[in-house]
């Protein structure tokens, strides 16, 4: 009787290959790629805004929107890192972020520094060859991520505006790289639209997940109480209207930026108003996709209506 052996190798091989891919989605992960993808299309979207095509040749221009947001994209993931690294023992302690990859041990801190420095050094010198400020804007959106809204949540419930700068710095970049000057209307309104759209984000985020927060020892507005938290929200969701409306008034909104944006202000407004009504998780998370919608809907209007 013949009896076959199965080869060593392939078997090492095939528990290689899983490895590997659980490897790299650990590594994206730590990238927070939902909010690294929205920097770079934000940033994408100020540079259309500031009308490149005025300016730049069509291969100047692919080239220039490209090394933005490749630069963009890698300093995203290099401060999406540094506060997986800042924010690991914390994590552990909270049922949404438990299993991220530090907490779980997917990968290891020093991995995980080589990673956030690498990403932070490849990105800068990619905005840099491309302009000067915008790379000042680039490191400055990992340093007060990292350095100043990560260790204040602990601390202050102030971390939620620091927090908001530098989310408002890629849409200024790509408004620069387009172009656009740095001191001008334009730029205080790009910014202002992504700094405001931030703020009721994340605190629908907080009335659905206030307790696993305060598990984390994240300090929350008025204490994490949910009917204080809806009155922010509405409130803050009124500056982000007014600061996408002023877009059209003050920078180069057409008619159907106008109309469009009317549109998303009032369903964003109702969202708001009946979280203010029931303070639920329900109302909540709501109110977190009309905000998603509301900034989706409003930059795409802002491409393609230029006036």
């Amino acid at each position: 009787m013949q009896t076959t052996v199965a080869p060593m190798v392939s078997a090492s091989t095939e528990q290689l290959a899983p490895d590997r891919s659980l490897r790299w989605r650990a590594v994206l992960e730590l990238s927070k790629p939902g909010i690294t993808l929205m920097e770079v299309v934000t940033a994408a979207v100020g540079f259309l805004v500031a009308t490149p095509w005025v300016r730049f040749d069509v291969w100047e221009l692919v080239l220039r929107l490209a090394e933005l947001s490749v630069g963009v994209l890698l300093l995203g993931a290099s401060a999406g890192t540094f506060n997986h690294i800042l924010e690991r023992h914390s994590d552990a302690t909270m049922q949404r972020t438990a299993l991220r990859p530090l907490p779980a041990g997917r990968v290891s801190v020093r991995g995980a520094q080589f990673y956030a420095w690498t990403t932070l050094a490849i990105g800068t010198a990619a905005l840099v060859l491309l302009d000067p400020i915008v790379a000042v804007l680039g490191v400055a959106t990992v340093v007060l991520y990292a350095l100043a809204y990560t260790p204040l949540k602990p601390r202050s419930a102030a971390a939620l505006f620091v927090g908001g700068i530098p989310g408002a710095l890629p849409v200024v970049g790509g408004w620069v790289t387009g172009g656009g000057h740095l001191v001008s209307a334009e730029a205080l309104i790009l910014g202002a639209i992504m700094f405001w759209w931030q703020l009721p984000h994340f605190l629908a985020l907080a009335i659905m997940y206030a307790d696993d927060y305060r598990r984390g020892g994240i300090v929350l507005l008025a204490d994490g109480r949910a009917s204080a938290l809806a009155w922010h929200t509405l409130v803050y969701s009124v500056l982000l209207v007014v600061s996408g409306v002023t877009w059209f008034f003050y920078g180069r909104g057409g008619m159907l930026y106008a109309v469009g944006t009317a549109a998303l202000s009032v369903w964003l407004l109702v969202q708001c108003v009946r979280l203010v009504r029931q303070p639920t998780s329900a109302h909540a998370r709501r109110v977190l996709l009309a905000t998603y919608m509301f900034l989706m809907g409003l930059f795409l209007l802002a491409a393609v209506d230029i006036r």
